[in-house]
This record gives structure tokens, C-alpha cells and sequence, in this order.
């Protein structure tokens, strides 16, 4: 069944923005709908700016590790084609 609602609808393109400039805040895995990554990266930034942000260390290993996760979610979102795009995203 094909989701005619075009409101309900999530983007590509939207995602990918989202990913290359929030993925520090997870608001890219919100948008699409993937709540609990999501509050693992809000969290995780949370947690370093809250307690531990004036450490320079634990800055470097949040970058490195939630860094390349979304840059690796960047690209299986980029690469992914339309149709398993909204199969996955839409439920279409």
C-alpha cells in the first residue's frame, strides 16, 4: 500500500542536510524517524558539553567515534536508492 499523504512524506535530501550539518545533535536519525540513535548522539553531546567539556581529550574520541558514524550514515543515506529509501523511511 503506497502512502498518499505527501505531508508525512520524509526526504532524502532533507536527511542528507540534516546529517552533514546537525549529525552532532542526531537530527538526522529524529527526522527519520529513529528515535533512540537519535538520544544516544543527543546524549552523548549532552554528556560532553555538560561534563566533560572542558576536557580536550574526550572532545577529540566524541568527534572521532560519533563523527565517523554519521559520516558512514551519510553516505549508506547518499548511496541508497529512492525506492529503498522510502521502503525504509516512508513505508512505502
Amino acid at each position: 500500500m503506497k502512502n498518499t499523504n505527501r505531508n508525512s512524506t520524509k526526504s532524502k535530501g532533507v536527511a542528507l542536510l540534516l546529517c552533514f550539518f546537525l549529525w552532532f545533535l542526531g537530527a538526522h536519525e529524529f527526522y527519520l524517524g529513529q528515535i533512540v540513535p537519535g538520544i544516544l548522539y543527543l546524549l552523548g553531546f549532552l554528556i560532553l558539553c555538560v561534563f566533560l567539556g572542558w576536557l580536550i581529550i574526550p572532545i577529540f574520541i566524541y568527534l572521532i567515534i560519533w563523527g565517523l558514524i554519521a559520516v558512514i550514515e551519510f553516505f549508506v543515506i547518499l548511496f541508497m536508492s529512492t525506492e529503498n529509501f522510502d521502503r525504509k523511511y516512508n513505508g512505502i
